[in-house]
């Protein structure tokens, strides 16, 4: 008689502490159990990430861009930030129209903070990480109050981690957050970044138009 495979597999992490204290906060504001809220997650960041990937926000590969890097003055390297950031936003302003009213993208409206963090899952993991399209070795975002601060490792040179900052700089004045510079470190082969905002609600019609 052959061996019935089982419905549930048991997964064991290791999530920082701060982490762990939003996934208590977010589930008992939406009346889940905390295992019942990190399988919710799982699966809407799976639909989200495989809805999103087919779309390239950056189109040349890692050595392509530290070789045009290299001939760039910092005014263009800031151009460029410009034109990934109006590619993404063109590409996540398709995908709301279509799906505004999903329960994916609602689980992402309740105020500014939820937006913010459900575009960086986005950008780090789909994008930027080791798993999305390789720009990082590492690369993470954590919460600390209205504060997040985003680290991340590459190889990819000085100018990166710069184009890199104007990124995240023009991606959170959409938000109206405000970068903390005293904490701003660009080397070789990292950055870290910190941005603090007012955690209120957002006119998501500010991301269709």
């Amino acid at each position: 008689m052959p061996r019935e495979e089982p419905k549930e597999y048991v997964l064991s992490l290791r999530i920082p502490i701060n982490l762990n204290e939003e996934i208590e906060e977010v589930a008992t504001k939406e009346n889940l159990t905390k295992s019942d809220y990190i399988r919710k997650a799982i699966s809407d960041a799976i639909s989200f990430s495989v809805t999103l990937r087919q779309n390239q926000t950056f189109l040349i590969d890692q050595e392509m861009v530290k070789f045009a890097l290299e001939f760039m003055e910092d005014i263009d390297i800031e151009e460029f930030a410009t034109l990934s950031i109006q590619n993404g936003r063109k590409i996540l302003k398709s995908y709301l129209n279509k799906n505004v009213n999903s329960s994916i993208v609602q689980k992402y409206l309740d105020d500014k903070k939820t937006i913010v963090s459900g575009l960086l899952i986005y950008i780090t993991q789909s994008i930027l990480s080791p798993t999305g399209q390789n720009w990082f070795k590492r690369v993470l975002f954590s919460w600390t109050g209205d504060v997040v601060t985003i680290t991340g490792t590459h190889d990819l040179g000085l100018k990166f981690s710069e184009f890199m900052h104007y990124y995240f700089v023009k991606f959170f004045a959409i938000f109206n957050y405000e970068e903390l510079k005293e904490n701003v470190i660009l080397k070789e082969d990292r950055i870290k970044l910190k941005f603090q905002g007012e955690n209120k609600e957002f006119d998501i019609n500010i991301l269709l138009t």
